[in-house]
């Protein structure tokens, strides 16, 4: 896998790195290098809206030189709605415990009452795993807001990727992402619906002040919209969804740099915030680690 040298796309990408500086007003980019190897690190948002504008100089010079390009999981797959089916099918249901028997009055009624202007019908919502029935209840407002899978750029990347034949690496399967949520005890799925059914009316608006601070390269903004309230809520989640597997690609990534490839690594923003994002834990290994956007 080895390429033995840079080459004159390693100085390209130096040169509009070095005329763009470290650019604010775009989704936050860092370059990790090792003696032989370098990493870009570019955080995403999965769902974005259709007139979302994105890519810059600086990132289309990193992508270009990047002989492979990572991303959490198969994007492809991920989007398939038979696929996506498939999954819920195996993790995500549980007809013989329905949410009517695991949620107490109060909040049976609100989730009710959440469904029918979103036009969910209860019955099938009923029986799922309530990690489930909150993601779809997260969703639907975000679709009504027009953020879209398919706008994301982990989505339009992948498309980019395949149609210029680059390497595409993952560093996870669907099925191990989906096990993060269905591995949840039930008190905290029940906590997890709960609260997403609470705020399902804020949700579009949320998505909204995320996706305007994921565009001006706002990550510590990006942390205290997302990434506080589940630390303090949910603490194993965070460790199981952030912490854990942010190490886990760290070690992964430690290999990669011990190599002599440049490579693009595209993971959700929330993974580079904090003492325990990507960009943290590669400098704490030695690596050198500069914010290029």
């Amino acid at each position: 896998m080895s390429r033995g040298r840079r080459g004159f796309g390693g100085v390209l990408v130096a040169v509009v790195l070095a005329i763009a500086g470290p650019a604010l007003a775009a989704p936050a980019m860092w370059k990790v290098t090792s003696p032989t190897a370098t990493l870009y690190l570019f955080g995403t948002m999965h769902l974005l809206t259709d007139d979302a504008s994105w890519r810059t100089p600086a990132f289309d010079a990193a992508y270009a030189e990047a002989k492979d390009v990572w991303f959490e999981t198969d994007m492809n797959a991920a989007n398939d709605p038979s696929v996506a089916q498939g999954l819920i099918l195996q993790y995500g249901l549980d007809p013989d415990h329905p949410l009517s028997g695991k949620l107490d009055a109060k909040h049976l009624a609100a989730l009710k009452a959440t469904l029918a202007p979103m036009k969910l019908p209860f019955a099938g919502v009923n029986r799922m795993q309530p990690w489930a029935a909150a993601l779809l209840v997260m969703a639907k407002p975000m679709t009504v807001a027009g953020f879209d899978p398919k706008a994301g750029a982990d989505m339009t990347l992948t498309a980019s990727a395949l149609a210029d034949h680059k390497t595409i690496r993952t560093f996870e399967t669907l099925d191990q992402q989906i096990q993060l949520f269905s591995s949840m005890g039930e008190p905290a799925q029940v906590q997890m619906l709960d609260d997403t059914v609470a705020d399902a009316g804020k949700t579009g608006a949320e998505t909204k002040a995320m996706q305007a601070a994921w565009l001006s390269g706002d990550i510590q903004r990006l942390g205290v919209l997302s990434l506080a309230e589940m630390q303090k809520d949910y603490p194993a989640f965070y460790e199981a969804l952030i912490a854990h597997r942010n190490a886990a690609w760290a070690d992964a990534l430690t290999q990669e740099l011990a190599g002599h490839d440049t490579e693009l690594v595209n993971v959700g923003a929330l993974h580079m915030v904090g003492d325990a994002g990507l960009p943290a834990l590669l400098k704490a290994r030695g690596f050198e680690v500069t914010r290029v956007q």
